[in-house]
């Protein structure tokens, strides 16, 4: 029965045989390409971890410098004002035309100066100005 059927069994055996190699051969090609974009993949993501360290030093230090100059910026406004206490302040009557009138610092209903309040103002300013700047440079060390 062998002997009658060899032919087929021989075409059967040889295509067998070339569908192994032809499979051997395509999946060792895709290995080595998977293996390439696999280690591309590692390297551009450590340079990404380190591109990424170091803009959060940056931004650590962004953040350090304008906490300083913050700091300094309220003990500066804070020493004016207190070194200041009969600062005067416009007050501009919105019935007429008249220019602002300067008059004495008045008080508030809880008993503090128009001076505080002044502070207070001045302090809030720099608040934003300073959250403006922070912002300006974290989005400068992004480009």
């Amino acid at each position: 029965m062998f002997l009658l059927y060899w032919k087929q069994i021989a075409v059967v055996g040889l295509l067998a045989l070339l569908f192994g190699i032809g499979y051997y051969e395509g999946y060792s090609k895709e290995k080595k390409a998977y293996d390439t974009f696999k280690l591309q993949t590692e390297v551009l993501g450590k340079q990404q971890q380190e591109q990424t360290k170091v803009l959060i030093k940056k931004q650590q230090q962004i953040s350090e410098n304008i906490t300083k100059e913050y700091a300094d910026a309220v003990k500066k406004i804070n020493a004016y004002y207190a070194s200041h206490p009969n600062i005067k302040w416009v007050h501009i009557n919105s019935t007429t035309d008249n220019l602002p009138s300067v008059s004495e610092t008045p008080s508030t209903i809880d008993g503090t100066s128009e001076r505080n309040i002044l502070n207070d103002c001045a302090l809030d300013v720099l608040k934003l100005q300073t959250l403006q700047e922070w912002v300006k440079q974290n989005i400068l060390i992004g480009e």
